[in-house]
């Protein structure tokens, strides 16, 4: 059996780094490629400013909110603690550790996670541009037709997601991030079956009655369709799991359009490469990065 590291050992392999970071950054992901995938995002967000060569993923949010309640507040290094946001887009979750914690040099995401700032359609383009040898880019954006894709997998999504976010409010104890997005998808288009997101709404709405008559459950339920529909309209991208749906959904598609075996986790960092480098760089606060560090985490997201 193959030792394990310490949270805080790997916290402290960030000190042999130094030399090529003017930032330690910490995040939670530390499955295979993740570490470059972060890195790549951050390199282009902060575009300059900070040089970044490594990314240090610590294995959770609890890992990483105990690294950051544990840093040297003496130190004049620069340090950012990043956590996915969740289902903490709502204010229900706030209340929440770790979500109820905020200071200097913790960042939540303002999308569900990171896998989020992926879903981008000029970054797809890029891709299947370079991987089809024969289309051009514009037919590949029409057989994409990414909009009306995402507009057809939104209506099923939100209804999903809708229930995840409030049996998730009722109880920690419902499995909601148990689901994924082979457990809706309909074909190998990366489009989604009704009836099978029916299902997981049901089941949810069950375990969820398990806790609450059905009368709270409908006044959680409205309150967290006005509050998410109000705050992100139909932007999907925001408030939908990219990692467990959004992403596989739009691989599937991609990879529907030109014939390719290439490993997810290249296609996600190739995506990372190409999507908009402009909307986490402001959520970042990067033009006022001294100042939003000093302040609370809550300070970043916009």
């Amino acid at each position: 059996m193959i030792p394990k590291r310490s949270v805080k050992a790997k916290k402290a392999k960030s000190v042999f780094f130094r030399r090529i970071n003017d930032i330690d950054i910490f995040v939670e992901d530390t499955e295979k490629g993740s570490a470059k995938l972060y890195t790549i995002l951050f390199q282009r967000a902060f575009d300059g400013r900070y040089k970044i060569n490594r990314i240090h993923p610590l294995g959770g949010k609890t890992e990483v909110l105990k690294c950051w309640e544990d840093r040297n507040l003496k130190s004049s290094r620069t340090e950012l603690y990043v956590i996915d946001s969740d289902f903490s887009l709502t204010s229900f979750e706030k209340t929440r550790s770790p979500y109820n914690c905020q200071g200097k040099g913790l960042f939540y995401t303002s999308r569900f996670c990171i896998e989020n700032y992926l879903i981008n359609e000029n970054a797809a383009l890029s891709y299947l541009d370079k991987k089809d040898p024969l289309k051009q880019r514009g037919e590949l954006r029409k057989d994409l037709n990414f909009r009306k894709w995402l507009g057809e997998i939104s209506i099923h999504l939100k209804k999903l997601f809708f229930h995840l976010y409030t049996a998730r409010t009722i109880s920690e104890d419902i499995p909601v991030m148990k689901f994924k997005y082979s457990d809706v998808v309909k074909n190998c288009e990366g489009d989604i079956d009704e009836a099978k997101v029916d299902r997981i709404c049901a089941e949810t709405k069950e375990l969820a009655l398990k806790y609450v008559e059905k009368e709270q459950w409908d006044i959680i339920f409205l309150k967290i369709k006005s509050e998410l529909l109000t705050k992100y309209s139909n932007n999907i991208q925001f408030y939908i799991c990219g990692k467990n749906f959004l992403l596989g959904l739009l691989i599937l598609k991609m990879k529907s359009i030109t014939d390719h075996r290439e490993k997810n986790i290249l296609i996600k960092q190739s995506l990372a490469r190409n999507t908009s480098s402009r909307i986490l760089r402001e959520e970042l606060g990067v033009a006022n990065l001294t100042n939003a560090l000093t302040q609370t985490g809550r300070t970043f997201a916009a």
